[in-house]
């Protein structure tokens, strides 16, 4: 099994090599990458059979599920950072359908494709982990204002229900019509 750092790698090299050859392989892509044995026969399956789940920022490497689609076999990704993803099939603007390994951003999946329902994503593939519990599960994230100035959301620490009043200034731009980009920081 491969480590997430060298997972995404991987996924990278695969990315730059223009191998065509993922076309409606997105499961056996990712599994690819972390060097996981094959389990179940899609990717909605291989989300129901996971364990290790969250929703919002997730760690680096930690694969991405979506249900649905048009056949309901869903789709699996694997997280590269700063909210993009690498995905078999899809570009910046939607499916592609060429079987190329291409960096998306993790938000391009559900927008372009309706049909399918960005479940969340997960520490472990085909009952293996491949993801460790170390080590930030939500990152910090920069709102910028349409001015230039910005403001850091720090996540709370457990057992805080609130963000931190250190981020205050991000609340206040989030909370205008004026901001323009969020992004991990």
């Amino acid at each position: 099994m491969r480590t997430p750092t060298d997972a995404v790698a991987y996924a990278a090299d695969l990315a730059s090599s223009g191998s065509s050859e993922w076309h409606d392989k997105c499961l056996y892509f990712v599994r690819t990458c972390y060097a996981v044995a094959g389990k179940y026969s899609s990717a909605a399956i291989a989300w129901i059979h996971t364990t290790k789940r969250g929703t919002g920022g997730a760690p680096f490497g930690a694969p991405h599920w979506w249900t649905g689609g048009s056949a309901g076999f869903g789709h699996v990704t694997i997280d590269a950072g700063s909210g993009y993803c690498y995905s078999s099939d899809f570009g910046p603007n939607g499916y592609v359908g060429d079987g190329k390994i291409r960096k998306v951003p993790v938000t391009a999946i559900s927008a372009h494709v309706p049909n399918l329902v960005y479940r969340g994503w997960s520490r472990d593939l085909n009952d293996v982990q491949v993801v460790p519990e170390s080590g930030p599960i939500f990152p910090n994230w920069k709102v910028t204002h349409k001015n230039g100035s910005y403001g850091i959301f720090k996540p709370p620490v457990p057992g805080q229900s609130a963000f931190p009043a250190a981020s205050s200034r991000a609340l206040e731009i989030a909370r205008t019509e004026y901001w323009v980009k969020l992004e991990r920081a």
